[in-house]
Order: C-alpha cells, then sequence, then structure tokens
C-alpha cells in the first residue's frame, strides 16, 4: 500500500517518462470522476482526475480486486493513490494505467459530489476528450465526451461536448450521427452559428443540400459573415447546381428526339 508521505506524481510527468516506465516509489493520487460500469467482463474501469485536474483511465482486473479492497468500493468521489505506476496505451486509444497490483493501490474516504464538484468533473472529462480529438483519436474523444455528458446532463459544458460529439461523428464519416448531436446541442443551449455551420456540414455530406443551405443562411446571419460559414454555403450552392444540372441533363437524354 502506498505511504502517505510518499512523493506524488501526475498524469502529465506520467507521459513525460514514456508508457511502460513507472514512476518508481512515487504515487499518483487523484480522485475518480467516472465509473465504467459496462466494461468488458474481465476488466473494471474508472476514470482519475489528479490534482492538475488531468484525468486517465485505470483499468482494474477483477481476480485482482479480492484484497485489500473491492470494485463496489471505487465510487465516484473516491480517493485513489496508487504506487510506482506506469503509462500504458490501451487498444481503443486510452492512455492510462494498468493496475496488475491490488497491494500498491490506497482508497481513501469519498468527497461530496456538490454541483460545483460534478462540473469539475465534468469539465475535466471534457478536457481529456479534447487532448484525444487533438490527437487524432477520434474513438477515445469520443468516450470522454459522453462521459463528461453523463457526469453533468444539463450546462454550458454539456452543449459543448455534444458539438464536440458532432465534430468526432464528422471525423469518422458519420453524418447521420453528427446532425443529431447537434440538434442535442441545440437544446442544450449551444452557440447557433456554430452549431447550424457544424449541422450544415453535414448535410452536404449526406446529400441534402436544402437542409444544408438552410441551417448554414442561418448561421451566416448569426455569425454576421463568419468565413468558415460562407465558405461552407457557397460550397453547399455550388453542389447544389451541379446536381440539378446534372438531373436536367439525365432527363434531356431520357427525351425522345
Amino acid at each position: 500500500m502506498p505511504a502517505p508521505d510518499a512523493e506524488g506524481v501526475t498524469w502529465n510527468e506520467l507521459t513525460a517518462l514514456g508508457f511502460g516506465k513507472p514512476a518508481e516509489g512515487r504515487v499518483l493520487r487523484g480522485r475518480i470522476v467516472y465509473r465504467h460500469d459496462k466494461s468488458w467482463p474481465n476488466l473494471k474501469q474508472v476514470k482519475l482526475m489528479d490534482c492538475e485536474g488531468v484525468c486517465r483511465a485505470v483499468f482494474f482486473y477483477p481476480e485482482q480486486l479480492d484484497a485489500p479492497f473491492t470494485y463496489d468500493m471505487l465510487r465516484i468521489g473516491v480517493a485513489l493513490e496508487i504506487r510506482s505506476p506506469r503509462l500504458h496505451r490501451f487498444l481503443d486509444g486510452q492512455d492510462g494505467i494498468r493496475q496488475e497490483q491490488a497491494e500498491a493501490v490506497r482508497v481513501e474516504g469519498k468527497e461530496e459530489l456538490t454541483p460545483a464538484v460534478l462540473a469539475s468533473y465534468a469539465t475535466s472529462l471534457k478536457g481529456l476528450g479534447n487532448a484525444h480529438f487533438q490527437s487524432g483519436r477520434y474513438e477515445a474523444a469520443t468516450s470522454a465526451y459522453q462521459l463528461s455528458i453523463e457526469v453533468m446532463t444539463s450546462g454550458s459544458t454539456a452543449a459543448a461536448c455534444c458539438l464536440n460529439l458532432a465534430a468526432c461523428a464528422q471525423k469518422l464519416g458519420k453524418h447521420e450521427q453528427a446532425v443529431a448531436e447537434c440538434r442535442k446541442a441545440v437544446r442544450l443551449g449551444a452557440d447557433e452559428a456554430k452549431t447550424g455551420y457544424r449541422m450544415g456540414v453535414s448535410y452536404r455530406a449526406l446529400g441534402d443540400y436544402a437542409n444544408a443551405e438552410e441551417v448554414l443562411q442561418r448561421a451566416s446571419k448569426l455569425s454576421r459573415g463568419d468565413a468558415c460559414v460562407e465558405k461552407a454555403l457557397a460550397a453547399v450552392r455550388r453542389d447544389a447546381a451541379g446536381k440539378r444540372a446534372r438531373e436536367a441533363q439525365m432527363w434531356r437524354g431520357m427525351l425522345a428526339p
């Protein structure tokens, strides 16, 4: 079990050490901000936020949770200490800890889950999603944004996460999903110009030029002629005109001479 006075280590310091290199004798301290109850049968996962507000995954294996704690003890708000942690890259693109030694873990008291505490957890998970997105790990980013929304289901952070989920869906070519996330973002109070732009981009990718033009026109008015919105609107109108021309040519070809 970690010594109470052991030198601490953060997630960022573990990243600097590199994958597979333990922070010998040091202790990663943090609080559980999410408990993932839908993990694979042979493992369990929590998200641990450190003193710098950085959040990463910690995977536990059931056969290792017989002593000195059980998985039921690992609830949101509980403090964890992990001795000599080492960073691992998981198959789903996440960075975190594959915890194989139960004796290297200390489970401490639970923090009161006030709205402010939950908001900080949600913000941390959003930050994790942003880091994944910037690294091109869009599936991992999607998971982090979804977890943030589950922790805090309303408010500006949830709205931003819905918009970010739409961006992830677009990167993954899932444009119907992107449109659905944009609609959720609007209901949560997201910026309608940004939402309209993102929705218009996906409608265009789906070949729905009428809806694309409608939402982009509104986004153009709200954003007062934002360059990105205007460029997207021009592209939609160009594509729509091309489609009409192709259809007219097709019908001319079908007419008898």
